[in-house]
């Protein structure tokens, strides 16, 4: 095998690896919010239709909760928490660390996508990402505003 074509094995390796380890951390990412969503935010959830302002979001509600509905003893609901409190730190850091690399990833997944649209379908395509940031930029002035309030999916 020449050097050039060991070179190029090399690099194709490579990328392959990165390619996957991208991968793995992003489904766990999305496994991680998954779980939250599922578990933590459901022990949680009071029967008050805001549940969802950051008050009931606390460790504190959360656990309060978690202690009534699986019924902990004092010393129980302290070890709770604790272990809360450190994940929801982890998971902050964590979403920082992956943040730039879905940044990223967008990015090069949009300069492909123009690289095999016709020119009139990169206008098109153009005009659908700004859209999408438009209600983004919508949906985050809600929340901002009205944290307490759910926003309907699609608007």
């Amino acid at each position: 095998m020449s050097s050039s074509t060991a070179k190029s094995g090399v690099g194709k390796a490579r990328l392959i690896a990165g390619s996957l380890v991208l991968v793995l951390l992003l489904a766990g990412a999305a496994i991680g919010v998954s779980v939250d969503r599922m578990w933590v935010r459901s022990a949680a959830q009071p029967d008050s239709p805001h549940w969802k302002h950051k008050k009931h979001r606390s460790v504190e509600h959360i656990v309060a909760r978690f202690r009534e509905q699986v019924n902990l003893t004092d010393d129980q609901a302290v070890k709770v928490s604790a272990i809360f409190k450190r994940t929801m730190k982890r998971a902050k850091a964590l979403r920082m660390t992956i943040k730039p690399k879905f940044r990223e990833a967008h990015q090069q997944a949009h300069k492909e996508i123009l690289a095999i649209l016709r020119g009139d379908q990169i206008a098109q395509y153009k005009k659908l990402i700004e859209n999408k940031k438009r209600r983004m930029h919508h949906m985050h002035k809600m929340k901002k505003h009205h944290p307490h309030h759910d926003i309907p999916k699609g608007h």
